[in-house]
């Protein structure tokens, strides 16, 4: 078992990486004596590779060497074959600051394109662009000819953050405007921002604008990474400070915190939804790199400083890589972070990733001494980090080169189907992998450029069993890759639960660097029965584990061993201990109810007190039989504290001595303490003196440093109280009446009280007795008081005056046939009141209220009311009977708007405001009197409402009926008479009514007795008046005046023919009259074509003949006519 043991324990150390652990198919070093830095890389299918990196001024790769003028950091690209070999390189013209953020291929274009960013200017193609901060993309061909290159012209700030190729050949740009000096305007889609946000921007094939997203807005505090998925939708990641708004909502995390948020958009960029992922507290972090199997499942890849919210611990001062997987619904899946301990430094992020089929190749930084999942990162090795993982992030393999304590980190890592990887990044004088050393110019730094075969260990076929403890198993596995001479492969077996963190044991070994069998043993100790067992295969040179997590192999391994749950245990009361047997697949311990589970191998025990634990094991594997053993959990009795009182009276000053007996927990080793009232420990002993004081508390404290509960016990010292055994209460007195009191007092030390009585202040008694006279309402102050504590009790009697009476009779609302006077009164002595009606000067009835049932004028009432100590209240009232209404009309029938007068006879015993009231007016009347008249018929009601100064009132009621009044108007026909009329006639419009009378002019009068049209002769132009009255059958009569007017006769014709030579007579055709106001007229031809149209004469110079026209006039009367017919037009 032993020897099991140190064999696991050195598998687990030995996996330390170790920079010839790779096969390595080639490895570059690019520089030229200056800095090359920020490397890109992106490996092709066929195993070409592209590579981007900086130089200062000049640089070289194998045979290429180049320096630009007027350049300061610009950018190379350089094409390897699959050997390593360079094929051509592409730099700008000239370029300032000039870095490549994304490379990528179109294996159907066979097309290159290269995204980044330039400072102040570049010239590409012998074309200048400017910008404060400018974005590129540009496209080249596999010879290294440029073809295309998208930019902005004259942007201020802003950069292309990231790039992806939909399965279309569409070019997805992941833009940022990093602060608000930034500014960007994209005309071709529309869109334009001036203040910080990202926003996602899609370009055709040819580098054409397309369609652009909604930009998201916010205070910018990290980079933008991107991933397209097969169905070209897209996800995002960006870190904003307290706050973004997308889609017009905001999102706010907290003052002063760097959050990370996935977005998710659809193939025309429309946002789809959006989830915090992580939150920083102040300082940095931020996503670099986001892949993906598939829509489910999301990997991230970047660093944070300090702490994230989905690790519950915290660490200081380190930079941490961030290493996440998330589903489609961006809910956390797992996380990968390093064991750091408090004391370690260490400073690492993830900067790129790559996934082919089930793999993650991961690259970035890591400095410092740390355990990275089951790898220990040794500082010595380096700081470029690239490792492989398993689709939950279980690490294959791990790898650091480079130099100890310079920033050098892996930024690109590409690998293809054929799991070749390729990797760039920078290093700085020194570099150790594959057994050679690369060296830099002193302090310089160079770009490494290699590429590895990937390395694999697959494990065969293993039965699944079942298995006894103890039983021989053969592992084969196969291996893919290089492996060193002194190479072995390990057969680990997982925990019961199928887990290799810690609790795995090894099965057996072989040196090998080639495939084999390894021949292992199952252990036979301590072995629990499950069906959850796994095996995996481990090397050491280099150190690879093989892809379990999705193996389907599940051992079925049973223990051989007896029942043993161990020595009878003795623990402290309040204590748990974990219950341990060996053997069985199945358990039950009992009493079951005093275990955390009966069923389980190794469940909690919580006994309360001595218990017997029973154990009955059974297996039906065959392996081990049914057994049974006993365990004694011995519980010492808790901690008690004895001899101390509780509750308990001194006097002020005296000194008490306290000692307690300490009895239970484990018989020895106690420990006290004593503790005051302000919580200060006073003693540490099993004795105690205390001083009394007032109010003191002491709390003694028993503990044994093994019982859980400690033992309290309280002590309060009270000082001896005093009191009035009968308290005084307080007294209604009448006013002059004098009264006794007497005071009794009780507990005290003794019996020597001191008895003092106080009136405002002033002491009028110094006995337990006091006999006093009151003439006003005051309160009495006795005091109590003894000489062992100096406390005193204190009692206070008001002594009571009866308040002064109110009284007042309730006025009635109005006299009614029985009217009920009541009368409202307070104060007096208790309250308790009698009450003496008086009407005439004799008392008439007893009580609150007096019943009248009759009053005949103008009647004064009184009440009287008083107390018991015989004070008296009067008041009184005068009662008025009710006024009586009546109205008077001068007529009840009446024509409409003709007078109505109407009188208010009505009688009160007051002064009375008077209205009259109908349907929808009311009038308010002076002396009640007043004529009316309405406009519309009809019936109405007239009341009169008459309220006295008591606010009574009578009402009466007339009503009054209008009839409608005829109307007289009449109407001329014609309308516009002239002499030609001969006559004209007058015609009334109404025909229903008794007579009708015509005044014509001053001497023409005609009466009819019925409805009857007038007909006057007309013979010359005059104006004259007339005037008809009507009256109905209900005498109601109406008048209408007018003035008519004759005029000429019309004075209107056309011609019918017209010439045609421009003499000067007969040279227009027109229609004439004085009365005609305008005209229209059309002129055609017998083979119907308009020879003229429009509202002027026509001066005809066509031939000869017949035309044919068509008019429309307008005479000043206001009246239109159409007129048709020829003309002749000759010479």
């Amino acid at each position: 078992m032993l020897k099991n043991l140190l064999i696991l324990i050195l598998s687990i150390l030995g996996m330390v990486i170790h920079s010839h652990s790779q096969n390595y198919q080639w490895i570059k070093q690019i520089g030229d004596k200056q800095f090359e830095t920020g490397s890109k890389c992106k490996i092709l299918s066929d195993g070409r590779a592209i590579i981007s990196w900086n130089f200062i001024d000049s640089t070289s790769i194998d045979s290429f060497k180049i320096k630009l003028k007027n350049s300061y950091s610009p950018t190379l690209i350089a094409f390897l074959n699959k050997y390593g070999k360079s094929k051509w390189i592409w730099t700008p013209d000239s370029a300032f600051s000039m870095n490549v953020s994304t490379i990528r291929f179109s294996e159907s274009l066979n097309k290159i394109y290269i995204c980044g960013k330039f400072a102040k200017s570049a010239t590409i193609n012998n074309i200048l662009y400017k910008g404060k901060m400018n974005g590129f993309i540009l496209r080249l061909d596999t010879n290294g000819i440029f073809e295309k290159i998208y930019t902005l012209s004259n942007p201020n700030l802003f950069y292309f953050e990231t790039m992806e190729i939909s399965n279309k050949n569409e070019i997805i740009l992941g833009i940022n405007l990093p602060d608000f000096q930034s500014n960007i305007s994209i005309p071709e889609v529309g869109f334009s921002a001036s203040k910080p946000c990202y926003f996602i921007l899609k370009l055709d094939k040819d580098l054409k604008p397309i369609i652009v997203s909604d930009p998201v807005y916010g205070i910018r505090f990290g980079k933008m990474a991107m991933n397209i998925f097969k169905n070209n939708s897209i996800v995002c990641s960006y870190t904003f400070k307290d706050s973004l708004i997308i889609n017009g909502k905001s999102y706010f995390n907290g003052r002063g915190k760097n959050s990370i948020y996935l977005s998710y958009f659809d193939s025309t960029l429309r946002f789809i939804k959006n989830k915090l992922l992580f939150t920083s507290l102040e300082k940095y972090a931020s996503i670099y790199s986001i892949k993906s199997f598939s829509e489910g499942n999301i990997v991230v890849g970047g660093r944070y400083e300090d702490s994230i919210s989905i690790i519950p611990k915290r660490f200081y001062s380190n930079d941490v890589p961030l290493f996440a997987c998330f589903d489609s619904n961006l809910n956390l899946k797992w996380y990968k972070s390093p064991e750091i301990k408090t004391n370690e430094k260490v400073s690492a992020e993830v900067l790129d990733m790559d996934i082919i089929g089930d793999y993650i190749y991961v690259g970035g930084a890591f400095g410092g001494n740390t355990k990275y999942r089951e790898f220990i990162l040794p500082e010595k090795e380096g700081f470029l980090w690239f490792f492989k993982t398993d689709k939950l992030g279980n690490i294959l393999w791990m790898n650091k080169i480079g130099k100890n304590g310079y920033n050098q980190p892996l930024s690109g890592i590409s690998s293809n189907i054929q799991s070749e990887i390729l990797l760039s990044g920078m290093f700085i004088d020194t570099a150790h992998l594959n057994n050679q050393t690369y060296i830099t110019s002193k302090g310089k730094a160079d770009v490494l450029l290699m590429k590895i075969k990937d390395i694999d260990i697959l494990r065969g076929y293993v039965k699944h069993g079942p298995y006894c403890a103890g039983d021989t198993i053969k592992v084969p596995y196969s291996k893919n890759g290089r492996f060193d001479k002194g190479n072995e492969f390990i057969a680990e077996l997982s925990d019961e639960e199928g887990n290799f963190t810690g609790k795995q044991r090894e099965l057996g070994r072989i040196k090998s660097d080639t495939d084999g069998v390894i021949k292992g043993i199952l252990p036979i100790f301590d072995v629990v029965s499950s069906p959850h067992y796994r095996i995996r295969i481990i090397s050491t040179s280099p150190v690879v584990q093989s892809y379990y997590k999705y193996d389907t192999l599940r051992l079925l391994i049973y223990s051989k061993d007896t029942a043993y749950a161990g020595k009878d245990t003795t623990i402290c009361m309040g204590h748990t201990i974990k219950l341990k047997t060996t053997g069985g697949s199945q358990w039950q311990w009992s009493p079951g109810k005093l275990t955390s589970d009966s069923t389980s191998k190794n469940p909690v025990a919580f006994p309360n007190k001595t218990t017997q634990y029973r154990i009955i094991i059974s297996d039906s594997s065959g392996c081990g039989k049914t057994d049974t053993a006993y365990k004694t959990i011995n519980v010492r009795p808790p901690l008690k504290i004895e001899g101390l009182p509780k509750d308990t009276a001194a006097c002020n000053h005296n000194r008490v001595l306290l000692k307690l007996r300490a009895n239970g927990g484990n018989g020895k080793d106690y420990e006290y303490k004593w503790i005051d009232t302000l919580n200060q420990t006073i003693g540490n002993t099993d004795t105690q003196s205390v001083i009394i004081s007032e109010q003191r508390i002491i709390k003694a404290i028993l503990s044994d440093g093994c019982t859980v509960k400690n033992d309290t016990h309280i002590v309060r010292f009270k000082l001896p109280d005093i009191s009035f055994s009968q308290l005084l209460q307080d007294t209604l007195v009448c006013s002059n009446t004098e009264f006794l009191l007497k005071l009794r007092a009780s507990n005290g030390n003794n019996k020597d009280y001191t008895y003092q009585w106080f009136s405002d202040f002033k002491q009028i008694s110094v006995t337990d007795t006091l006999r006093y006279k009151i003439t006003m309402a005051e309160t009495l102050k006795a005091v109590l008081t003894n000489k062992c504590n100096d406390k005193r009790d204190t009692s206070f009697i008001k002594i009571i005056i009866p308040p002064a009476i109110t009284a007042n009779i309730e006025k009635p609302e109005c006299f009614d046939s029985i009217t009920t006077l009541r009368i409202k009164a307070n104060g007096g002595y208790k309250n308790i009141l009698s009450h003496v009606w008086y009407r005439k000067g004799k008392a008439v009835t007893l009580g609150k209220q007096y019943n009248i049932n009759s009053i005949y004028g103008k009647e004064l009432i009184k009440a009287v009311t008083s107390d018991y100590c015989k004070t008296n209240k009067t008041d009184s009232i005068y009662l008025y009977p009710q006024p009586q209404a009546k109205l008077i009309s001068s007529s009840d029938t009446s024509c409409q708007r003709e007078e109505i007068k109407l009188n208010n006879k009505s009688k009160t015993f007051t002064k009375c405001n008077s209205k009259i009231l109908w349907q929808t007016d009311s009038i308010k009347l002076i002396n009640a009197d007043t004529i009316i008249s309405f406009k519309e018929n009809g019936i109405y009601k007239v009341i009169l409402k008459i309220t006295d100064s008591l606010l009574c009132q009578s009402t009466d009621t007339v009503k009054l009926t209008i009839i409608q009044t005829p109307d007289a108007t009449f109407t001329v026909a014609p309308s516009n008479p002239t002499v030609d009329n001969g006559s004209i006639e007058l015609i009334p419009k109404q025909k229903d009514n008794k007579e009708y009378n015509w005044q014509i002019s001053d001497d023409l009068k005609i009466r009819h007795r019925y409805w009857s049209v007038v007909r006057l002769p007309v013979k010359d132009t005059t104006t004259f008046s007339a005037t008809l009255t009507v009256k109905n059958f209900f005498g109601c009569a109406d008048t209408f005046s007018t003035m008519i007017r004759i005029t000429e006769s019309e004075a209107f014709y056309i011609p019918n023919a017209v010439s045609n030579n421009n003499d000067g007579l007969n040279d227009e055709f027109a229609p004439y009259g004085w009365i005609i106001e305008s005209y229209k007229m059309l002129i055609v031809s017998r083979t119907n074509q308009v020879v003229y149209k429009g509202t002027n004469p026509w001066k005809p110079t066509v031939e000869d003949g017949v035309y044919a026209y068509y008019m429309k006039v307008k005479f000043k009367n206001g009246t239109e006519k159409e007129y048709k017919g020829n003309v002749h037009v000759f010479k």
